[in-house]
């Protein structure tokens, strides 16, 4: 398979916080950031995947408006955090 058409199949980036995507407790660095950016201007479904619960998911994530689902509780529960609702446990 050709790397352009591995591409136009991905629909869904779900990432790591602690220590992956994110320095400290909140920080989100420039760099990745932009990346996020790059994949939602592609169609790509951009999840953060924490063990986290929802109410610990920091704003500097949640207040991207490209992030719509989050993956929280060690894959326990999925939120439509625009909807601050769970759809799935």
């Amino acid at each position: 398979m050709e790397n352009t058409e591995a591409k136009r199949n991905i629909k869904l980036i779900a990432f790591d916080l602690d220590g992956t995507t994110l320095h400290g407790f909140a920080e989100l660095s420039e760099r990745n950031r932009r990346a996020m950016e790059k994949a939602n201007d592609a169609g790509i479904l951009v999840v953060p995947a924490t063990g986290r619960v929802r109410n610990f998911i920091p704003p500097c994530l949640t207040e991207l408006p490209f992030i719509r689902y989050a993956i929280t509780s060690h894959g326990g529960a999925v939120w439509d955090i625009l909807e601050n609702k769970v759809l799935c446990t």
